[in-house]
């Protein structure tokens, strides 16, 4: 881990005129002569500096995971790659209920500080109770590899996807340690979830119409090749059937 300047921070003017000079110190969290630099965004909490960790920062998935990071795509069938694992999610979970934890406890004291009678029911944290507490809160780190179960400072928060550990080697190895180690085990079960397409239902079809098919008696002779209705008679039949209605008629 390393400083460098850049642009960001003081202006001044040379004798040659007016000219905004910025400078700025950066930190550099390299591991290794060949790994790739991450310049993690920090920021000074009591006396310590304090690196931002998302899940989706490029920066920081290739120093964790030594990979490029890969979102879902629907014309690539490659799986993901990104910070989004459970383990880092259980490190969010041990934020939150320590942060929840802090602000409940501050709020207990400052009720019995104002009123005899404090309230049973707990309040909801949000994020606005954060000037209740001290920002620095504690959590566990788990075991993994040579490094023991330890204590890690990160910033009091409640709902932002984000981490910010103290930056030190040390927390930075270990951080690396947990997750490129799931990684490396295949245990990445964690992905963005999509809304699952509702299948459309194939629209009912009218059912058929039975078509009824009357037989009527016929009425009277035709000519040769007409149609009598409900039969067809030819010339030979003609005079059979001529017979045959002037006996049901009489």
């Amino acid at each position: 881990m390393s400083r460098q300047r850049g642009p960001d921070s003081q202006s001044s003017e040379d004798a040659g005129g007016a000219c905004s000079v910025q400078v700025s110190l950066r930190h550099i969290v390299q591991d290794g002569a060949k790994g790739k630099p991450w310049t993690p965004m920090c920021i000074q909490k009591m006396d310590a500096c304090f690196a931002k960790c998302s899940k989706f920062d490029r920066g920081f998935v290739m120093f964790t995971l030594e990979r490029n990071m890969l979102t879902t795509s629907k014309k690539s069938s490659k799986e993901p790659v990104s910070c989004n694992l459970p383990s880092f999610n259980s490190l969010l979970r041990a934020r939150r209920e320590t942060s929840i934890k802090c602000a409940q406890d501050a709020l207990e004291v400052e009720e019995m500080e104002t009123d005899d009678t404090p309230q049973m029911k707990k309040r909801k944290i949000k994020s606005s109770h954060e000037a209740l507490v001290n920002p620095v809160i504690s959590i566990p780190f788990p075991e993994c590899g040579d490094w023991p179960e330890r204590q890690v400072n990160v910033l009091w928060g409640v709902k932002s996807s984000d981490l910010w550990v103290e930056l030190t080697p040390a927390n930075m190895k270990h951080l690396k340690c947990i997750l490129k180690t799931e990684m490396e085990k295949g245990e990445v079960t964690c992905k963005k979830k999509s809304s699952p397409k509702k299948k459309r239902a194939s629209p009912k079809k009218s059912p058929r119409r039975r078509l009824r098919r009357s037989t009527p008696l016929a009425e009277s002779p035709m000519a040769d090749g007409e149609q009598v209705e409900g039969t067809l008679v030819d010339s030979d039949h003609a005079e059979e059937v001529a017979e045959t209605l002037e006996y049901v008629e009489g």
